[in-house]
């Protein structure tokens, strides 16, 4: 089974047996209490977003507890529900729970359990440690937050960690590049991306494309987004960017990728740039460098083969 994260000594063995609110912090950032919005093509507008903490983690009777859906949906693990028995699997381990019960039971195998899990407010609340063991979470205990740490979970097919995404926007005679840091969601909006080309058809090179809109061809693809996926040592990793055709500047909906690397299409769908934009509400875009530019291409050429030239 892959590694997804080993624990560091923490025991989270606290004092008091009352309820308590805790802070939760994935790769530095607080996970927050109420919903975050993105755009979303199906809906035709801005909806929530549900990477966030419905119900409050909790300290009870020396253990912190969380939602289990704050597992579920922020490592996409998938959920089996056969009341009272909740069933998480990820990768080759199963782990299934009952509620009130101090058992549980791990790839088949009985195993005691100090924490019971126990709904609160219609939410199942389940022991962080508990579930950390089983899954080699990597979480530690800080100044009264718990802290997840995603570095270790995640390579990229060449083995090598990427922590960061850098795109770039023109406006103007300005270009901007941004940093989004997230590793979770930067990997798994990776993950996204380089999925669509075993789902999805390969297709060729479309005859108009481009980051300045074409008003005098009927059918032109518009750069929507960049997405260069960079090493914590500032290497780049894989690269893709996303279009959007227009019928003469309206919209129709359609989605094509460029594999940067390879220098080859495929279809996209809406459905995978929604998942995109909902797991951009897990962290946060940085605007890192703005620079005067002649035109975007210019510099889109320059940036991209600098970071070409660092490709892992």
């Amino acid at each position: 089974m892959k590694k997804f994260f080993s624990i560091l000594g923490m025991s989270l063995m606290l004092s008091s047996s009352v309820f308590a609110s805790v802070p939760i912090y994935i790769d530095s950032v607080q996970v927050p209490t109420e919903p975050q919005q993105y755009y979303s093509s199906e809906a035709s507008d801005y909806v929530d977003s549900k990477y966030y903490l419905d119900v409050e983690p909790e300290l009870k009777d020396g253990r912190v507890y969380v939602p289990i859906n704050l597992i579920a949906n922020f490592f996409d693990m998938p959920i089996e529900w056969t009341s009272p028995n909740a069933t998480l699997t990820y990768n080759d381990s199963q782990l299934v729970l009952t509620i009130g019960s101090d058992e549980a039971t791990v790839n088949g195998v009985k195993t005691s359990l100090d924490a019971p899990p126990y709904i609160n407010n219609g939410r199942t609340m389940v022991p962080l440690r508990f579930i950390s063991e089983t899954f080699n979470l990597d979480v530690n205990y800080v100044d009264g937050a718990v802290y997840v740490d995603t570095s270790t979970s995640f390579t990229s097919p060449t083995g090598v960690l990427i922590n960061s995404i850098s795109s770039m926007n023109q406006g103007g005679d300005w270009v901007v590049f941004n940093d989004f840091k997230s590793t979770l969601a930067v990997n798994r909006i990776h993950e996204v991306l380089s999925s669509a080309k075993s789902e999805y058809n390969l297709i060729d090179e479309p005859e108009e494309y481009g980051s300045i809109p074409n008003t005098t061809v009927k059918y032109f693809f518009n750069k929507a987004d960049d997405y260069y996926f960079v090493s914590s040592t500032g290497n780049l990793v894989d690269a893709f960017t996303l279009y959007s055709e227009t019928d003469m500047m309206t919209n129709t909906g359609v989605l094509i990728l460029q594999d940067n690397i390879s220098n080859t299409w495929y279809e996209f769908s809406q459905e995978k740039r929604n998942t995109i934009n909902e797991l951009e509400t897990i962290g946060e875009w940085v605007s890192t460098k703005y620079t005067s530019a002649l035109t975007e291409d210019d510099y889109h050429y320059n940036y991209y083969h600098s970071l070409m030239s660092t490709l892992n």
